[in-house]
């Protein structure tokens, strides 16, 4: 699978491709992570696989993140894959720049969060981040509290996202295509 898209080439092999839609099942945990990995490969799909525009829909099952409950995800046809795929590659030119605050699954956590500020999960989630990623650690600051609608570093970037306003902009799209399926899959998908 390959397309241009904002002058970089997005190259790779998608797998579990059928003819009428896709199936990616995992033992994992299905956590924010993969929820957006696999948005990424369906908007590629889309691009490249009319059908995926208009009516094949990619499914993802795994684990919940909490229990050992399976999840069924679907993602719905998108009928302007460019137009998203381009915003992400341009999220990404920007983290080429200079460091972002973007985390996957707590970004997920908090855009599916029926709060709109910081919950004590967030927190706790943020000070995770903080203990497991080093480089997180060091670019933002080991003591640093996660800020959801001001910058975390001071930079002259006028345009340097919050990591509200960063969250929404990759996950409301997604989860505007996206369905829990709850935790069986029906015929439609396999």
């Amino acid at each position: 699978m390959a397309t241009v898209c904002n002058n970089y080439l997005l190259e790779g092999t998608i797998a579990d491709v059928l003819p009428d839609r896709r199936v990616h099942i995992q033992f994992a945990r299905v956590t924010g992570r993969v929820i957006l990995r696999t948005w990424i490969e369906h908007l590629l799909l889309a691009t490249q696989l009319p059908h995926f525009r208009t009516d094949a829909a990619t499914w993802l099952v795994g684990r919940k993140e909490e229990g050992d409950e399976p999840i069924v995800l679907k993602y719905e046809p998108v009928s302007d894959p460019q137009a998203l795929l381009a915003d992400l590659v341009s999220v990404f030119e920007h983290g080429c720049r200079s460091p972002i605050p973007l985390f996957p699954d707590l970004a997920y956590a908090f855009v599916t969060s029926k709060e709109p500020q910081l919950t004590n999960p967030l927190i706790r989630g943020w000070e995770g981040v903080l203990e497991r990623d080093a480089a997180v650690a060091r670019v933002f600051g080991r003591d640093a509290r996660i800020r959801v609608d001001e910058p975390m570093l001071t930079t002259r970037d006028p345009n340097y996202p919050s990591f509200g306003a960063l969250s929404r902009r990759v996950f409301e799209p997604l989860l505007g295509h996206l369905a829990n399926c709850g935790t069986s899959v029906d015929d439609e998908a396999v």
